[in-house]
């Protein structure tokens, strides 16, 4: 016990003898009382008080030494647990993201360093303030108190005693919006860490009373769940994306992975949380396609972290290489081409025997576009995006461009760009005549009535959502058959009709990189197949057995040198205008 010394009256034959005077001991009217200066940091917790009188309840000395000692560590013990709540208050008062922003809402190992050096720093914090001012008696009861608290502290790590800690624990979980259950491992590594902790803060302060201080510094460490999450870095790797769809869908392979694995900080997700997300979507009978999606986009997502420096450098892919215990889905499941019956039943429906036209946005497109795309395999997003200035004549050929000039356009890679021949049989349909009339009307569209004002801003919307409720209206019931279908059959019927697999994929824009042998014109000027050839294989293609005579008109070409004009024709070949690909849909 700290103790110094005071003179008191003694009888005149003998001189003034000291007697102890007890630290935080006061004596008034003939009774004791403990009397102890409350630090200013913490008066809130004693109800705005500066100091303490507490009444010993004896008016002997001897009685109220015996007594000093158990209010002196009962009241250290107020100091400490009140300092302790402060220190988690100022965390709590900075408040991290809520949830769904920030990692996980339960404690991970790698948090708990995180919280801890933010505990400590709102310490040194109130530290400084403390000691700010301090008289000489006032530093010495500073050490007193430190250092008994440390006497106590040590004792607890002793006997890893952690129960006096809880409080505070929970109210640093509580300001970081973490989750530690108790009795769990996390918690009770916790607990010991954060009692650690506190030993070092109570060392570093009376390093400070000693004269060796140490600056604090200005700003509190980040959150602990500020560390990035999946949820972070698709946030960062969207926003350069044009393509809402693919964000939406890249974000929703990220919400199920966090509804299985819980918000994560990536440096924490493990091969098994990936394959607990395998596990989730075989309960749910997905395919084992539909589980390669989903891992592809979060190891895309993850990749994205590492090279951004997001994510520590050298770090595993966690989503890379996981073993996917699903069977692979039956060829017979597999969407599908139409067989030549299918194509006859769709093409003598009441859409093109009778004066039945859809009504809406779809009118015109219900009718030409599913001819379009038999005869030239689009896409159905780059057949209902298309102008009328995507078609003109080439050398005396008619074509259709398949591109993205107009803001408005965007194509699913770079090698979708391309130039097909209109087959001759569209001619006979009256397609060019069709064109012409659009042209004719000052429409931009080569489908005018299409727009585009739905949340992925896709000319095709209404397209397609019709197609497959008029297909099952005709009987063409097959969930495999679709608008894609017509792609599928037109990649056949090339292949029937003799044309080779490689102007067959330039046809179709199915490019491959520029290092797969024989692909030499991938590295042409426009990265264009040679336009002879392209000319040439659409003039072998032909369905046989599909009979398209009852669309053929008597004027094929009926008012459309009128319509072109000087725009009918590039006499020098290919023309050489393309705006600069950006990061554009994905469709």
């Amino acid at each position: 016990m700290a103790i110094s010394t005071q003179t008191h009256a003694s009888s005149p034959c003998m001189p003034a003898a000291p007697i102890p005077r007890v630290l935080y001991l006061h004596e008034r009217d003939g009774w004791y009382y403990f009397k102890r200066k409350i630090p200013a940091a913490i008066q809130w917790a004693f109800g705005g008080a500066k100091q303490i009188w507490k009444s010993l309840e004896t008016s002997s000395r001897d009685v109220a030494v015996k007594a000093i000692e158990t209010q002196r560590k009962s009241f250290d013990a107020e100091v400490a647990r009140a300092r302790q709540v402060k220190g988690a208050a100022v965390v709590r008062r900075e408040q991290v993201r809520q949830r769904g922003i920030g990692t996980s809402k339960y404690l991970l190992d790698a948090h708990i360093e995180p919280l801890l050096d933010r505990f400590e720093h709102a310490h040194l914090i109130t530290d400084d303030e403390e000691r700010n001012g301090l008289s000489v008696v006032e530093r010495a009861e500073r050490h007193a108190e430190l250092e008994s608290a440390l006497a106590q502290m040590l004792e607890q790590a002793a006997t890893e005693d952690f129960a006096g800690y809880e409080e505070t624990a929970q109210e640093l979980l509580t300001g970081e919006q973490l989750l530690a259950p108790p009795g769990s491992a996390v918690r009770k590594s916790f607990l010991q860490r954060l009692l650690q902790r506190d030993i070092h803060i109570v060392e570093v302060q009376l390093e400070r009373l000693r004269g060796r201080v140490t600056p604090t510094a200005k700003d509190a460490p980040p959150p602990p769940r500020r560390m990035p999450t999946m949820l972070d870095i698709l946030e960062h790797w969207a926003s350069d994306k044009t393509n809402q769809r693919t964000v939406d869908t890249y974000r929703g392979f990220v919400a199920e992975f966090e509804h299985v694995a819980g918000a994560l900080p990536c440096v924490a997700i493990q091969g098994e949380d990936a394959d607990t997300l395998v596990g989730r979507l075989a309960g749910r009978e997905c395919s084992r396609e539909t589980a390669e999606n989903y891992l592809g986009g979060l190891a895309t997502i993850f990749r994205h972290g590492i090279t951004q420096r997001l994510v520590p450098q050298g770090s595993l892919n966690p989503f890379e290489h996981c073993h996917i215990d699903i069977a692979k889905r039956a060829r017979s499941q597999d969407r599908r081409g139409y067989e030549l019956a299918e194509l006859n039943v769709f093409f003598t429906s009441r859409l093109y025997t009778s004066h039945y036209r859809p009504q809406g946005q779809v009118s015109d497109a219900g009718f030409w576009a599913p001819l379009v795309a038999a005869f030239t395999g689009g896409r159905i997003e780059e057949l209902c995006q298309a102008s009328v200035q995507d078609v003109s004549r080439i050398n005396g050929v008619w074509t259709l461009r398949i591109a993205e000039l107009d803001e408005g356009q965007a194509i699913k890679t770079e090698g979708s760009w391309r130039y097909v021949p209109i087959h001759e049989e569209l001619i006979r349909c009256g397609f060019l005549v069709y064109v012409a009339s659009v042209r004719g009307a000052g429409k931009q569209q080569l489908f005018p009535t299409l727009r585009n004002d739905n949340k992925y801003k896709l000319w095709s919307n209404a397209l397609g959502k019709w197609f497959s409720r008029y297909i099952d209206s005709i009987g063409l019931t097959d969930d495999r058959l679709c608008f894609h279908s017509f792609r599928f059959s037109f990649r056949q019927w090339c292949t029937h009709s003799g044309i080779s697999d490689e102007v067959r994929d330039a046809l179709t824009g199915h490019w491959v990189s520029d290092a797969t042998p024989g692909r030499g014109y991938m590295r042409v000027a426009e990265r264009q197949y040679p336009f002879p050839l392209l000319v040439e294989a659409m003039q072998s293609l032909h369905y046989g057995g599909l009979d398209l005579k009852h669309l053929y008109v008597a004027d094929p070409m009926k008012g459309v040198e009128p319509a072109f004009g000087q725009d009918a024709g590039f006499a020098n070949g290919l023309p050489a205008v393309r705006r600069k690909r950006a990061s554009g849909p994905q469709r």
